[in-house]
């Protein structure tokens, strides 16, 4: 019975992601991944080229894992530990993918996210099936492939149904097989998954070929080679010239067998592919070994013995390489297409018609303006009005801080002097120290307010200064912790725009502190192209976007916002938490 490599164990999508268009490098997404918006490009990235650099994507996913429990982003974890178990299957290191693979899988079911468990069944189904366990294999792919059609997860389904074809093709029944994976391609290609169509395409090449339809077969192979290379999926190309090389070999073109199995190697072996090795190495083997070159089979013996090896002794532990080359993104080709409007005899109808509009459109313009005027003046006069109620708010806090508090230890400080007047030294002496504290206790009070109306941190340090300071004196106390980054402010920045910033912070921390029960505070301040963009997140509650713009607070901040000409918008942080994005220009 002819061997044939395992060309219909497909690498599966392990996990799903938005189509993104990159142009930053690699290292530039892990030096920006501080929230989860960030940290899904990262992993992203890592995913959709982890057949092209895999030591690089392994390295960076791990990152990835590190920050996403920083973060404590579950999403983003599962996500990552993912990544790690995709790639550990390409490696061959089917007990460590296994181990990854279960790890995510009990997140999702945590999470209760369908589409993760969908997929993470489908993989564990995948490594079973590399085990030789088919039993389990089957049970984890109808469980995966159930999910798909109660979530009407269509996609997703067409990764489930190309791991049912190999099902299939490991017990013999290539019909089937064949049948499963061309519903598979025909869904990967309605998505635009290029890599799954083209291990798709593979795959049924396989069945082909042990239905004995070799120039089927051949075609097919081709088809999967050619997609491969345009989207430099290493793994696709290396298995295709090793399926031609076997097609050949069957056809006893043992000469262009052999040039095809070189090819196969070189790639196999620069990404760690050990299946394709194995399985080249031993056809190899067979080929000397029928020419009587016994000497060039026994090497080719010990080779593939060495990579199995390799590949059964799953307790080695696996060193991690990150010295591949950086990742360079293809920039994509920018097509510009002009169309010119053909003259006809309607031509002068259509200029009259646009003459029309466009005195209609002056018409519509200038009312509109005198509209619009009108209600920004009275927007204008409303966020005013929101802004001086916030400063009566703080000036009467003031008046009844001021009243209540340094008014009384004074007015107590009075009475303790003019009774210690006529009294023994002893009593007078307590008196006295007595007084002192209360002078102390007023002293601080001053203070306090005075840091309140306007830090002198802020007007003599600046603007990061003051938020750090100011940070550590609401949150300190309060036992929340919190992270405060800046990029590119390098000098100091308006003094109206440093006061509204530093205000807009004391309210949001405000209703953290009453509002959010938050244990993590997130603070970060870029400037880029004349626009200040401030980031704040918390790990609380959240909030409920109806109740939120009816608060004092929202309208104060928004007023703020506006008369600087910015904007401001809230967030809720992976269903949990509250993020708030302003952006304020110079």
């Amino acid at each position: 019975m002819r061997k044939t490599l395992q060309i219909i164990i497909f690498i599966l999508l392990t996990f799903h992601t938005f189509a993104q268009n990159f142009e930053d490098s690699l290292s530039l997404y892990n030096n920006k991944a501080t929230d989860t918006i960030s940290l899904n490009k990262l992993i992203s990235f890592c995913f959709n080229n982890k057949s092209v650099i895999p030591e690089l994507a392994f390295s960076y996913s791990q990152l990835a894992l590190a920050k996403s429990k920083q973060l404590g982003s579950k999403h983003c974890e599962a996500r990552s530990i993912t990544n790690l178990g995709s790639i550990e299957t390409n490696r061959s290191n089917y007990a460590e993918a296994l181990k990854y693979y279960l790890e995510s899988l009990a997140i999702n079911e945590q999470l209760h996210f369908a589409k993760g468990i969908l997929l993470s069944k489908n993989n564990i189904a995948e490594v079973y099936g590399y085990l030789k366990k088919p039993k389990l294999q089957y049970q984890f792919l109808k469980e995966a492939e159930l999910i798909a059609i109660q979530n009407n997860l269509e996609e997703e389904l067409g990764i489930v149904k190309t791991n049912m074809s190999i099902y299939y093709s490991n017990i013999g029944n290539f019909r089937t097989a064949f049948i499963e994976q061309k519903n598979a391609i025909i869904i990967n290609e309605k998505y635009n998954k290029f890599s799954e169509v083209s291990l798709g395409y593979s795959n049924a090449g396989a069945y082909l070929f042990y239905l004995n339809k070799m120039d089927s077969a051949i075609l097919y192979y081709n088809l999967s080679k050619s997609i491969g290379e345009k989207i430099h999926d290493q793994k696709s190309i290396a298995l295709s010239w090793a399926n031609l090389a076997e097609a050949f070999q069957t056809k006893t073109l043992t000469d262009t067998a052999i040039i095809y199995y070189d090819k196969a190697i070189v790639i196999a072996k620069q990404n760690k592919l050990k299946d394709i090795l194995s399985f080249c190495y031993e056809q190899l083997s067979a080929i000397y070994k029928k020419k009587k070159d016994f000497q060039k089979a026994l090497l080719f013996t010990t080779l593939k013995q060495n990579v199995k090896d390799s590949i059964l002794n799953i307790s080695i532990s696996k060193q991690i390489s990150e010295s591949q080359t950086k990742y360079e993104t293809a920039k994509k080709e920018k097509l510009i297409l002009q169309q010119q409007l053909a003259l006809n005899k309607k031509n002068y109808l259509i200029a009259g018609i646009l003459c029309l509009l466009f005195i209609t459109g002056l018409l519509f313009y200038y009312f509109n303006k005198t509209r619009i005027a009108k209600q920004q003046a009275q927007l204008q006069q409303t966020q005013i009005q929101f802004v001086l109620d916030g400063e009566e708010k703080e000036r009467t806090r003031i008046a009844k801080d001021l009243h209540d508090g340094i008014v009384q230890d004074l007015t107590g400080i009075k009475l303790q002097l003019n009774a210690g007047i006529n009294d023994d030294a002893f009593v007078h002496k307590k008196i006295v120290i007595d007084a002192v504290e209360s002078l102390d206790k007023a002293s601080k009070e001053v203070r306090n307010i005075s840091y309140q109306m306007m830090p002198a941190t802020l007007t003599q340090l600046g603007l990061l200064p003051a938020l750090d300071d100011l940070l550590k004196r609401v949150l300190t106390p309060s036992n929340i912790n919190y992270d405060f980054e800046q990029i590119g402010i390098a000098k100091r920045l308006p003094d109206n725009i440093e006061v509204s910033i530093f205000r807009i912070t004391q309210e949001l921390l405000n209703n953290v502190l009453k509002h959010s029960q938050a244990n993590f505070v997130s603070l970060l301040i870029t400037i880029k192209e004349e626009v200040v963009t401030m980031i704040f997140e918390d790990n609380g509650k959240g909030f409920d976007a109806a109740t939120i713009k009816k608060g004092i607070g929202f309208s104060s901040l928004s007023s703020r916002v506006e008369l600087l000409h910015g904007d401001i918008k809230y967030e809720k942080a992976d269903g949990v938490g509250t993020m708030a994005i302003i952006k304020i220009p110079i």
